[in-house]
């Protein structure tokens, strides 16, 4: 599991299709959606990235570290969990939706429950953006793609 400022690449050198360079500016080169997986449960994010395999998964145990590589990294969406000590995802997803709207429309939450009511308020504003946990691996994959095309459609 790699968890922080490391992007999981799968492969190996030579695995790149013909013509694209194996390794380009220190990372597999990978054209594969770029996931942000943001959880304060390290199982959690063990296991979204072993089973997200279809896609580059960078994964954070809170808002802070996703916040610090966000600086250099550009994800095609966004997976945070709802409620997290320190930063929760609704505080995170205003942040962001301040300073990078176009982002803020890419983010899934999941939430194992356990609402305050402001969370009961958000989850209302963004129902078609939250799923509940435990997580059906292939719904969750499905609202990543689905969330990737609409940057793929707006870039």
């Amino acid at each position: 599991m790699l968890v922080g400022h490391d992007i999981q690449k799968q492969g190996q050198p030579g695995d790149a299709p013909p013509g694209v360079p194996d390794h380009q500016q220190g990372e597999w080169t990978d054209h594969r959606p770029l996931v942000a997986i943001i959880d304060d449960e390290p199982r959690i994010l063990d296991v979204l990235q072993r089973a997200l395999t279809s896609f580059q998964t960078a994964a954070f145990a809170g808002a802070q570290p996703f916040l610090s590589w966000l600086e250099d990294h550009e994800p095609d969406v966004v997976v945070c969990d709802l409620i997290m000590p320190g930063m929760s995802g609704m505080e995170l997803h205003r942040r962001i939706e301040q300073s990078r709207p176009e982002l803020a429309r890419r983010f899934l939450f999941v939430t194992g429950g356990g609402f305050t009511p402001e969370a009961r308020k958000f989850i209302w504003r963004h129902t078609g953006d939250v799923l509940s946990k435990p997580l059906s691996i292939q719904e969750l994959a499905e609202a990543i793609r689905v969330r990737s095309s609409i940057r793929h459609r707006a870039g």
